[in-house]
């Protein structure tokens, strides 16, 4: 759910299975974008009203159909749709409120796409669709990380093409230049290390908590000064976390990834860029390495 543009207001979830009303669990996953979630209680037809300001958004009401899962009888295209997000996870990295033109944007994939030194082929796709320079890097754990610097605010789409087809990984957005960030921090995290998050607000009356995936609350301390609050924490586990920041009038959910640290294998910047490739010496049989690139 997207309200920019929409302005300062209040946003309203209705979910009706045809029996009763189920609880929605909104979460700010950027600036102003929301992810909508909620747990049937039962299969068949359900309806999603959502209103702005009291006001129906288009398309309200939405419907889905919830399906039996132990019944395995679906459809081609909704098992193609589901393989995609399975086979490739993509975690949006950089800032919690997401990320301004002009900074490094970057994904990383946590599933192991390919072996060890073998590349990959991703492409972006900036919101007028047109391809733009990135710089692809693998790691000692073979996760995939993508970097690109955004020249535009809006969508970008992480594509790749596989056997002729195109398959759509991933959509980030993009922030404007001009926007100006009330929370700062991390989403991606490792362990054991010191990180902290920062609130410029003008109000001391705000609640923070953190939780695991369990909802089990985390430790945090609270530095307070005269507009801004800090708040420190460390994460001992690798897991995704949710930092949920409320105030008198607003409600702020991010999640935080901590993932382990790993060191950089492969480095493919493209055309006029350097390409890197850092060898595992405790793989190599003989003190005498020959390097051949081949164009």
């Amino acid at each position: 759910m997207d309200t920019h543009g929409a302005g300062e207001g209040h946003l309203e979830v209705t979910i009706i299975d045809g029996k009763r009303t189920l609880p929605a669990e909104l979460k700010s996953v950027q600036a102003r974008k929301f992810d909508i979630a909620f747990v049937p209680q039962s299969i068949g037809k359900h309806s999603i009203s959502i209103s702005f300001n009291q006001i129906p958004i288009d398309g309200s009401p939405f419907s889905i159909q919830v399906r039996d899962p132990l019944n395995s009888s679906t459809s081609e295209e909704d098992d193609e749709e589901e393989e995609d997000d399975d086979d490739y996870e993509f975690i949006i990295g950089g800032q919690l409120e997401g990320t301004k033109v002009g900074e490094v944007a970057w994904l990383i994939c946590e599933a192991e796409i390919t072996n060890t030194y073998e590349d990959f082929n991703f492409y972006i796709l900036d919101p007028d669709n047109v391809r733009i320079k990135h710089t692809r890097i693998q790691d000692s754990a073979g996760r995939w990380r993508i970097e690109f610097e955004p020249r535009k605010s809006g969508v970008y789409q992480l594509q790749t093409d596989i056997y002729h087809t195109t398959l759509k990984l991933r959509s980030m957005e993009i922030l404007s230049l001009d926007y100006e960030r009330l929370i700062y921090g991390e989403r991606i995290v490792h362990p054991n290390m010191l990180n902290f998050v920062s609130i410029n607000s003008l109000t001391r009356n705000f609640d923070v908590q953190l939780r695991n995936s369990r909802q089990d609350s985390v430790p945090i301390e609270i530095d307070n000064e005269e507009d801004e609050r800090r708040i420190y924490f460390t994460l001992n586990q690798i897991d995704v976390y949710q930092l949920i920041i409320r105030n008198d009038s607003e409600e702020y959910r991010f999640d935080i990834h901590c993932v382990s640290e790993e060191m950089d294998l492969l480095r493919n910047g493209g055309v006029e860029d350097i390409a890197r490739v850092i060898i595992d010496h405790s793989k190599i049989s003989s003190d005498n390495v020959n390097v051949i690139v081949k164009g």
